[in-house]
């Protein structure tokens, strides 16, 4: 029997273990519950705190206090993350992990998010795609987890969870300042006795501001535009929504600073049960692309359909003196690419992923042990199967510090992109072989809360093999190879302090060591992650008034690559600064300066066929916000 009718057949029994489940009753005798909070990292912990590992929390209170405006700006201040948005909105935004960027998994209310377009070096999620108006938190787990999420997640797992509504009432958002920054959105909800009901839209739009110099030549963002919105239905356990999204983007490129035009389309659907011991989730998200690139040839028109789908059933409960939580996954992935030169290549591939999770205590040890088998059919390509362990053990002081080690192995499968890229020299599946990404994570760590604040220490090593690279359109040769290696340790830190009734400190701290190998027989290169990044935030509120000072500091962003220019990306320091002041009836007024100090800081460098190009960041920007909630 092929892959696919095995998948078939387990689905059916998926979905006849799912039909023996009790269901909720949806009459007026039955009162409003509210599901179990996704805690990212463990199927079995309670609270983010008990995880065996290295963990960071960003609520929808804290996305508005910051003034952010991106994903992207809001992650940067975490410990081990460093964001790698360009100058403005009409890049795409996202983030590397430890010196890692594409083998880092997204989730979306607990389900895996990702394209299966994306290419070795660059995300497989664009952030733009996520408005901050949907997002009630953002849980960041770092370390191998595909022991329980499968695929990419090598620097950590990333998820971010949509909003519940919690009463009934509307709330409007207005914000506009330089470089033409505009947005503004609202949000509605309605809750019931038996259920609730949310509906939201947002609009945002970017004017001219700084990007490169290609050959000294200044390079800039022309305009970005983006138009999302979202439904969402609650009934007890039950949660069924969609969001939509599109974007337009300009910018220029080159010496003749040639125009450049990216179009996006998003949808997204899910339903999910989640009772606290059973946990049924079914999605589907779908991406088009549309890249328009002007030369002196002509103009480049390049189009990308990604489609994924998939489906989660888990269940918890007890063995012996064991927590279990035992589940299975499926997800079913499509790419379709075409251009204006006659390129077409699509693509499919689907995976089925049984999993276990055990929790138990070993004298005063929690003992967790994780297990996910994933087998992959790939169209047209080699099929893959993996075994992916991680254990850990945690020990809770009498102080309450939780004491952790953990370990664990990941993989990153190649993207359909990757696998099927056509080779312009050589008319044929460029790397139907291609073998995933493979290696261990492991965690040294302390965290704890005192009276001062919360604090975790941490220690961490990444060894990657088979990394995948790009070859460089070698005539005869596959476009993506197995060739180079990966590895980073490091140190992160992260402190706050309570120092009066006002007053409140915040610091984050990374050192960290991330090389690669270009070739298999090569020497160890540094690979342009910075060695040192420091984050310290100084907090005040009075009555109405709140203010918020930041500073980020890069430090020692040595690339040894060939082609990179290591004296373009020295030492960095930015800050930014927030001034917010309530207004009483729900309404607030928030001024925000992101780089206050316009310090032009280059966030690549580097030289390709004869020419030199230097990204840089987004000069100063000035805010106002009013947010009004009735």
């Amino acid at each position: 029997m092929c892959a696919r009718d095995r998948t078939f057949c387990l689905l059916l029994s998926l979905l006849a273990c799912f039909i023996c489940f009790p269901s909720p009753a949806f009459s007026q005798d039955v009162p409003v519950t509210v599901a179990p909070e996704i805690v990212t990292g463990s199927r079995l912990a309670e609270t983010l705190d008990e995880v065996p590992a290295p963990t960071d929390v960003v609520t929808s209170a804290d996305i508005a206090e910051m003034g952010a405006k991106s994903l992207g700006e809001i992650l940067d201040r975490v410990p081990g993350i460093v964001s790698l948005a360009r100058g403005g909105s009409t890049q795409e935004d996202n983030l590397k992990v430890r010196g890692l960027v594409t083998e880092v998994l997204y989730l979306l209310d607990g389900v895996p998010f990702y394209k299966a377009s994306h290419a070795a070096g660059a995300a497989a999620v664009d952030l733009r795609s996520i408005p901050l108006e949907s997002i009630e938190r953002i849980e960041i787990v770092r370390g191998a987890g595909s022991a329980l999420y499968g695929s990419m997640a090598a620097g950590g797992v990333i998820n971010i969870i949509t909003k519940k509504p919690d009463r009934t009432g509307v709330s409007v958002n207005l914000e506009g300042g330089s470089q033409d920054w505009r947005r503004f959105g609202f949000r509605a909800s309605a809750v019931g006795e038996n259920g609730s009901v949310t509906a939201w839209a947002t609009h945002r739009e970017e004017g001219r501001s700084r990007l490169l110099l290609y050959n000294d030549v200044e390079n800039g963002n022309l305009s970005y535009r983006e138009d999302a919105g979202g439904l969402k239905f609650m009934a007890g356990a039950w949660s069924l929504g969609g969001e939509w999204g599109s974007s337009a983007a300009e910018w220029e490129y080159g010496t003749e600073k040639y125009l450049n035009r990216q179009e996006d389309d998003w949808n997204r659907l899910a339903l999910a049960y989640d009772d606290g011991t059973t946990r049924f989730a079914l999605y589907r998200h779908e991406g088009d692309k549309f890249l328009s690139q002007d030369s002196a040839w002509g103009a480049f028109e390049t189009s990308y359909d990604d489609t994924a789908w998939g489906t989660e059933l888990s269940r918890r409960f007890s063995w012996a003196d064991w927590a279990v939580s035992l589940g299975v996954a499926y997800r079913d992935e499509s790419m379709e690419m075409s251009d204006n030169y006659g390129t077409a290549l699509d693509g499919s591939r689907s995976y089925v992923a049984p999993f276990v999770e055990f929790s138990g205590v070993l004298g005063e040890v929690l003992l967790d042990i994780g297990l996910r088998y994933e087998t992959w059919s790939v169209e047209d390509g080699a099929d893959q199967e993996e075994l992916a362990p991680k254990v850990s053990l945690s020990w809770q002081a009498a102080s309450g510090n939780l004491w952790y080690l953990s370990a664990g192995r990941f993989f990153a499968m190649p993207s359909l992109f990757e696998l099927a890229y056509f080779d312009p020299w050589t008319p044929t599946l460029s790397s139907p072989n291609l073998k995933p990404e493979k290696g261990w994570t492991a965690d040294l760590g302390v965290k704890g809360t005192d009276d001062r604040g919360a604090w975790a220490l941490g220690l961490f090593s990444v060894s990657m093999e088979d990394k995948i690279e790009f070859n460089n359109f070698n005539p005869g040769e596959p476009s993506y190879v197995n060739l180079s290696e990966f590895r980073s340790m490091g140190l992160e830190a992260g402190r706050e302090f309570r120092l009066s009734e006002e007053w409140r400190w915040g610091l984050g701290l990374t050192w960290m060591r991330a090389e690669v190998k270009e070739t298999a027989d090569g020497p160890w290169l540094r690979e342009g992650s910075p060695a040192w990044s420091v984050d310290s935030t100084w907090t005040w509120a009075r009555g109405p008034w709140e203010a918020a000072f930041a500073l980020h500091y890069l430090g020692d962003r040595e690339n040894e690559r060939p082609g990179f220019n290591e004296e373009g990306q020295g030492d960095a320091t930015t800050a930014d600064l927030r001034l917010a002041y309530a207004m009483g009836d729900g309404r607030r007024a928030i001024l925000s300066v992101t780089n206050l100090f316009d310090e032009d800081v280059l966030v690549q460098d580097y030289t390709s066929w004869g020419t030199r190009t230097r990204y840089t960041a987004p000069e100063r920007r000035i805010t106002l916000s009013w947010q009004w909630a009735f």
